[in-house]
């Protein structure tokens, strides 16, 4: 003989205004670094661009060097 037993169970979840305010702060944050990346980005594509790739790594190598 088998007996079968229902257990129900409650769970709440609170939402403070520091959870949301941490949630908008990772965002921003994702976003402004986002938005740095894509202009690198263009910038790496605008130096290849004008200089080719070799006057690129030339300039780089030039700015790390402090020629």
């Amino acid at each position: 003989m088998t007996t079968n037993t229902n257990i129900k169970t409650r769970s709440t979840t609170k939402t403070t205004t520091q959870d949301s305010a941490s949630k908008t702060a990772v965002y921003a944050t994702a976003g402004v670094a986002s938005l740095i990346g894509v202009w690198a980005v263009a910038c790496m594509v605008g130096m290849l661009v004008s200089e080719g790739p070799v006057g690129m790594l030339t300039g780089w190598f030039k700015a790390v060097a402090g020629f």
